[in-house]
C-alpha cells in the first residue's frame, strides 16, 4: 500500500502519475515475470474535481484512490442526523411538513466550504403545504476573495447561477461591512458554516460570533449553531469550554486519516452499496410492473443482473445467492 498524503496537491499528482505510468509499464502480462497488481492500491491526497479525475483517467484500473480531506470533512456533517438541516427548522409533527425559514451561512468558499455549501443546499429541500411546495431556504456566501471562487463554482453548477435565494458576499470577516451585515441577519440565521484555512482564524471567528449572537439574538440555544473545520483536534477541547455552547469543531485530520476512512474508502464502497440497493429494487419492481405489459421485456434480466451484481460488495458465492433468488422470483411472476 502507498500514501501519498503531502499538503501540496501538485506533488501529490505528480507523484501518482508517475506511480501509475510505472504500473502501466510493469503491470503482469501473460508469463512474463513483471509488476503483479494483486493486493496493490495507493491512496493519493487530492481534490476530486474534474481537472483531477481526468490527470487520473485509468487509475482505478490500477487501484488508485483519492482521498477528498474536504469531502470528507463534511462527510462527518452528513453522518450526523443531528447536523442535518431538518433539526433547525420548526416542523409540523402531525404532518410532516416544515413551517420556518431554513437560512444559512457560508464562511469561508474554499474547498470545505463548497462542499458544505452543497451539502446544505441539497439537505434543506422540505415539503411546506399539501401541494408539495418547497419551503424556502437562503444562504449567505462570504469570503474575500469571492469574485473568482465564485466563478470557479457556478461554473461546475451553472444551476444555482442567478437563484436569489443566495446572497454572494465578497466580505473580510474583520471588515466592518461584514458586522453590519450580521447585525440584520444573526437573528434569522440558524446554520453557520466556518471554513477557514488557519484554524486559529477559523476559531477566533467562531468565537466572535457566537458572542455576537448571544448579544443580539433572542435565543442561542433554538435552530442555530456554528460549525467551524478545525484540522488540529487539540483545539476541540478549548471549544468546549465556550459558553454559550453554540460551536461544533468537525474536520480534524485525526478523524479523517483514519485507516477505516482511507485505506477501506468508505465513501466510494457506501457508494457502491447504495447502488445495488437502488438496482435490486429497480430490478424487481421494473419486472413486477412491465411484466403484464410486455412478456417479452423478461428476456433483458441477465444483462441487467448482471451490471448489477458488479456492485454488490459480498463474496461470489453470496452474489450467486441473491441473483438466484432475484430469478427465481422473476420467473414465478406469471404474464
Amino acid at each position: 500500500e502507498y500514501y501519498i498524503l503531502s499538503d501540496v496537491e501538485k506533488d501529490n499528482i505528480a507523484a501518482m502519475i508517475m506511480l501509475k505510468d510505472y504500473l502501466k509499464k510493469n503491470q503482469k502480462k501473460g508469463s512474463e515475470r513483471k509488476f503483479n497488481l494483486d493486493g496493490f492500491s495507493c491512496y493519493c491526497h487530492i481534490r476530486k474535481n474534474n481537472v483531477n479525475m481526468a490527470l487520473l483517467g485509468d487509475g482505478f484500473k490500477y487501484n488508485i484512490h483519492y482521498i477528498d480531506s474536504s469531502s470528507l470533512s463534511v462527510l462527518q456533517l452528513k453522518r450526523d442526523v443531528d447536523y442535518h438541516p431538518v433539526k433547525f427548522v420548526d416542523v409540523n409533527t402531525e404532518t410532516g411538513m416544515v413551517t420556518s425559514d431554513f437560512k444559512a451561512m457560508i464562511i469561508g468558499f474554499g474547498e470545505t466550504g463548497r462542499d458544505a455549501f452543497r451539502f446544505l443546499y441539497e439537505f434543506s429541500s422540505f415539503v411546506c403545504d399539501k401541494y408539495g411546495t418547497e419551503s424556502r431556504k437562503y444562504f449567505h456566501i462570504v469570503d474575500d476573495n469571492l469574485k473568482n471562487l465564485k466563478a470557479d463554482f457556478l461554473n461546475d453548477a451553472p444551476a444555482l447561477n442567478d437563484k436569489t435565494n443566495i446572497k454572494w458576499l465578497d466580505h473580510n470577516t474583520h471588515s466592518q461591512e461584514f458586522w453590519d451585515m450580521m447585525r440584520v441577519t444573526i437573528e434569522n440565521l440558524n446554520y453557520i458554516v466556518i471554513a477557514l484555512d488557519n484554524d486559529e482564524e477559523a476559531m477566533s471567528v467562531a468565537v466572535d460570533i457566537s458572542e455576537f449572537a448571544y448579544r443580539y439574538r433572542k435565543d442561542t440555544e433554538k435552530n442555530f449553531r456554528i460549525f467551524v473545520r478545525i484540522k488540529d483536534k487539540n483545539m476541540y477541547g478549548s471549544i468546549k469550554a465556550i459558553k454559550p455552547n453554540c460551536i461544533h469543531p468537525f474536520g480534524a485530520d485525526e478523524d479523517i486519516f483514519t485507516y477505516k476512512t482511507v485505506s477501506k474508502d468508505v465513501v466510494e464502497d457506501g457508494a457502491k452499496q447504495f447502488y445495488a440497493g437502488y438496482k435490486e429494487t429497480m430490478i424487481r419492481s421494473f419486472y413486477k410492473e412491465k411484466i403484464y405489459e410486455n412478456p417479452d421485456v423478461k428476456d433483458n434480466i441477465s444483462k441487467m443482473i448482471s451490471e448489477w451484481r458488479n456492485f454488490i460488495k459480498c463474496s461470489d458465492s453470496e452474489k450467486n445467492d441473491i441473483v438466484k433468488k432475484i430469478e427465481k422470483d422473476v420467473e414465478n411472476l406469471e404474464p
